[in-house]
């Protein structure tokens, strides 16, 4: 097969924006979780007030495919089930487009063939036509495959295939821009949902809790320990949701796409004018992430 390897000068930017793109991803997952986590112990001690006490429904084992809501699941008295909702009905699907879109591009920027061409073209249309089956909108302009160039002298086709790279690049980027703005724009406000009902919900426990030490504190037991533990590793996750932007992450992923698509339209195609932008969404998603998850960041772990 006619292969080349030769890079352009756009794969690091191309691929940070992917890096930055799987960061983002865990990010909102892990935000999205302690939202739902944080609503949960919210209708439990409201349920509690009104007399109704967490209770579980029994486990069972079994290998049968078909789904039981009730085995294992926890409840509120004695039938009402402990119903758990994410407050951001589209953003695991979106960001799940948006790493799609990305390994797109990457496939794009790294093509050694016309197939690996075909495969990063292929990733993105599907990234797109998700994205806006999410969002709603106006379908994007499909980008067109490349057809085979088996007829040229290998001599030319490295020429071929980086003016097809790029051919490629262009459009997917160009392409995208009115769907990325469509999807930011949900991301940013689903972001800002997670983020102020969380640390409502967080805020109004850790509250309570720390009341509930303080009370119990002239009875020093094993269990007020407990509570005094768990009030000191709260006030941490609390102290997190305050201090983090998670919206801003998502408005400078727009910011950050809106330069590819500046250079996508000059006559020379490259991602240097971008990159700043580019490394100010990866810093943002590794921030954000962090925040979450303090342990390590992806980009630490692959370069510490």
């Amino acid at each position: 097969m006619l292969s080349a390897c030769s890079a352009g000068p756009y794969q690091k930017q191309i691929s940070d924006l992917d890096s930055g793109l799987k960061t983002a991803q865990q990010s909102f997952g892990a935000l999205e979780d302690q939202q739902v986590n944080a609503a949960a112990a919210k209708s439990v001690r409201v349920a509690a007030l009104q007399g109704k006490y967490l209770n579980r429904w029994p486990c069972r084992l079994t290998k049968s495919p078909k789904v039981d809501p009730k085995n294992c699941a926890l409840k509120l008295g004695e039938s009402t089930s402990l119903k758990t909702k994410t407050d951001a009905p589209k953003g695991a699907e979106l960001m799940k487009a948006f790493v799609q879109y990305g390994d797109g591009l990457s496939t794009l920027a790294a093509a050694k063939d016309i197939s690996d061409l075909n495969s990063g073209i292929a990733k993105a249309n599907s990234s797109l036509a998700s994205i806006l089956k999410t969002v709603g909108g106006t379908a994007a302009t499909a980008v067109p495959y490349v057809s085979p160039a088996l007829n040229l002298a290998a001599f030319f086709f490295n020429q071929y295939l980086e003016a097809e790279r790029v051919r490629a690049l262009r459009s997917v980027i160009i392409s995208a821009d009115g769907v990325v703005d469509l999807a930011v724009d949900e991301l940013t406000k689903e972001a800002d949902i997670l983020q102020a009902e969380t640390f409502t919900d967080l805020n109004t426990y850790q509250r309570d809790l720390v009341v509930e030490v303080s009370t119990a504190s002239a009875n020093w037991s094993g269990t007020t320990e407990l509570l005094a533990s768990e009030a000191i590793q709260g006030q941490a996750a609390v102290k997190n949701l305050a201090e983090i932007d998670a919206g801003s992450t998502f408005k400078q992923l727009g910011a950050a796409h809106k330069k590819l698509v500046e250079a996508a339209r000059q006559p020379t195609f490259s991602l240097n004018d971008a990159e700043s932008s580019i490394l100010a969404f990866l810093q943002k998603a590794d921030a954000m992430y962090l925040a979450f998850q303090p342990k390590a960041s992806p980009t630490q772990a692959k370069t510490g």
